[in-house]
């Protein structure tokens, strides 16, 4: 299913964004990626860079792959599954 702005809902995109590189579209305008503050790692949510300011971060570079779940900041399979993909490719 095609979200807002072109990406496809579910998928794994290389991305430009201010904290962090691999993000899974939303279906929603938003990308779901690993952050990293003062020491802990978890899930956050940044938007579409063509929503504008201030809260348009994102700019997907490549797609890179499907993931298979619900795409939320509450779904510790995609932690895990983000998780993965930053061994592989770092």
């Amino acid at each position: 299913m095609k979200a807002k702005y072109g990406c496809e809902c579910g998928k794994l995109y290389e991305v430009d964004c201010r904290n962090f590189m691999f993000a899974v579209c939303d279906g929603d305008g938003g990308f779901i990626g690993i952050r990293y503050k003062w020491g802990d790692r978890f899930l956050d949510k940044e938007y579409d860079w063509e929503q504008g300011p201030p809260h348009g971060t994102v700019k997907p570079i490549r797609e890179m792959g499907q993931f298979d779940g619900e795409v939320n900041e509450d779904n510790d399979e995609l932690f895990k599954f983000l998780e993965s993909v930053e061994r592989e490719l770092k």
